[in-house]
């Protein structure tokens, strides 16, 4: 772990949401959101799916990297 999440670093920049924001969205604490997405640490299964339900991206393609499928 430790490497930054690339998809999952894109689709929040895609929407325009601030860490802080996104945080606040998922009801997490910004340092929880940050240690996610800079592969620090892993979310919850049911964080993940409230992730990409959030972007309209599958867990694969936000946490997998470059392997995973988009959605549409």
């Amino acid at each position: 772990m430790g490497e930054k999440l690339r998809n999952l670093h894109k689709a929040r920049k895609k929407q325009e949401l601030t860490q802080e924001e996104l945080a606040m969205r998922l009801g997490i604490s910004r340092l929880k959101y940050l240690e996610i997405e800079n592969g620090y640490s892993e979310p919850k299964i049911s964080l993940a799916f409230k992730i990409s339900n959030l972007f309209g991206e599958t867990v694969e393609y936000l946490f997998k990297g470059e392997g995973g499928e988009r959605i549409g």
